[in-house]
């Protein structure tokens, strides 16, 4: 169970456990299956799959540096004990609609 050496720059960016689950998909599928001897020598079907692996494998490598590095808050939500609102006059005491007469109509 070894792919082409000619992949071996794609197989060293592919942890082992793609590149045992990349040689089972093609020896055991169900249409066209490849023999151990096809697998190993160079085909454009196994090279075009390991390269889409290994893009596929670094984006999700990516993604989850990504979401891994966000910022801490400074100040923990449970620590502010109070809210202060202020006046800013846009909310006034004079009612333009009276409900009980609308109401009663």
């Amino acid at each position: 169970m070894a792919f082409n050496q000619a992949y071996s720059n794609l197989l060293a960016k592919l942890p082992a456990s793609l590149i045992n689950e990349a040689w089972i998909h093609f020896t055991s599928r169900k249409c066209n299956p490849l023999s151990e001897k096809e697998a190993s020598e160079i085909n454009p079907i196994v090279e075009s799959f390991l390269k889409y692996e290994a893009i596929r494998y670094q984006k999700r490598l990516m993604h989850q540096r990504r979401t891994q590095n966000w910022p801490e808050c400074p100040t923990s939500f449970k620590k502010i004990l109070y809210i202060f609102v202020t006046d800013n006059g846009s909310q006034t005491d004079n009612i333009t609609c009276n409900h009980e007469e609308e109401n009663n109509r």
